[in-house]
């Protein structure tokens, strides 16, 4: 079967996104400058929606207006890139599994990151996640970097480029061993994503709406570019309607049994200026719940005239990852990347929408 279908059992609230669009990949359109407040976690500072004649990303309904469409095969626009099985080795992925007495915690690989034939995986190695494990797509071979992140990094999205890697708050040279502290302007726990282009590395930032920095820093003079994040500019402007702001499509007067679908997360935008969204899928359990369950993981993409284009569900639920296991992110080319550790392997793939 080809396509599954969406069915009446899903409920949204008929408005929730509105985008500027961007000059370029990478390159916001400096009319929507407006910078979040880094030091706290008031959100007020969202872009100003209702200010733009940007696009509204919608999704098809039937006559009852309820949405209603097709969620392409995943093994249609998926490919397997990595199948990595878990071992106890220095140069094996790492996973992490309770001790003998429930003490500790399960668990594989935090962030990953593709890049020049190579995935890099920031797996538990040890308690502290103090390196990267790096995996040849080509040959298979393991390998490990010892680049001991600040605290604040160990679980954020992170970046490789011209073999350094790069975090929020540092970059770091595996050949020299040179570490230089980089100024973030975003903290760790806001940042979606990093992708790199012919222009830079960037990093896609939620903190009271999406924002995009570039990286400023001279690869060849680490220690004399005192690297830092340039001034945020907003990626578009959203409309939040829920708290937490990520939650951006929610059920609203759900009824016991009632799939809902919400966009949890905004992933960026494609060279064509299309946009993705992550999606969940959620079990209300009951007249009073907003949210239940978390069922399903979906991905979603919406042409640059907020056209619905295409939806793809991973095959395996969350009920299959090794303790909660999973990252994604939209890398520069248009295509998603995501990590699913399940309790034999972990599988990254590469997804065209």
């Amino acid at each position: 079967m080809k396509h599954a279908l969406i069915k009446p059992a899903l409920l949204l609230l008929a408005l929730a996104l509105a985008f500027t669009a961007c000059t370029e990949a990478g390159k916001p359109d400096p009319a929507n400058t407006a910078a979040p407040n880094s030091d706290s976690a008031d959100r007020s500072s969202a872009p100003d929606a209702s200010a733009t004649d940007a696009p509204i990303e919608t999704l098809p309904v039937n006559d009852a207006g309820v949405p209603v469409f097709e969620v392409s095969d995943f093994g249609e626009c998926a490919e397997l890139i990595a199948r990595i099985v878990p071992d106890d080795g220095e140069n094996d992925l790492h996973y992490a599994h309770f001790n003998a007495d429930g003490s500790g915690y399960e668990g594989g690989p935090v962030s990953f990151f593709v890049s020049e034939g190579k995935l890099f995986l920031r797996d538990p190695y040890d308690a502290l996640f103090s390196s990267v494990f790096v995996y040849d797509l080509e040959t298979g071979e393991g390998s490990r970097l010892f680049d001991h992140p600040c605290e604040e990094d160990r679980f954020a999205p992170f970046a490789e480029a011209g073999g350094l890697i790069i975090t929020n708050n540092a970059i770091f040279d595996p050949v020299s061993g040179e570490s230089v502290k980089a100024e973030p302007v975003f903290p760790s726990e806001d940042i979606i994503s990093m992708y790199v282009t012919d222009e830079g590395v960037f990093q896609l930032a939620a903190n009271g709406g999406y924002y995009i920095s570039r990286l400023e820093y001279d690869p060849a003079n680490l220690s004399g570019s005192a690297p830092k994040w340039s001034s945020p500019e907003a990626a578009g402007s959203i409309e939040l309607k829920e708290d937490p702001p990520e939650t951006l499509f929610t059920a609203e007067g759900a009824e016991a049994g009632i799939t809902s679908i919400y966009f949890s997360s905004y992933m960026g935008e494609c060279p064509d200026g299309a946009r993705c969204f992550k999606a969940e899928l959620s079990e209300i359990p009951d007249k009073q719940s907003v949210q239940g369950e978390h069922t399903e993981l979906l991905f979603l993409k919406f042409d640059s005239a907020g056209n619905f284009v295409r939806a793809v569900s991973p095959e395996k639920g969350y009920d299959a990852l090794y303790g909660g296991c999973e990252a994604y992110y939209l890398g520069a080319d248009g295509y998603i990347c995501i990590m699913m550790g399940f309790p034999d392997a972990l599988e990254v793939y590469r997804i065209g929408l």
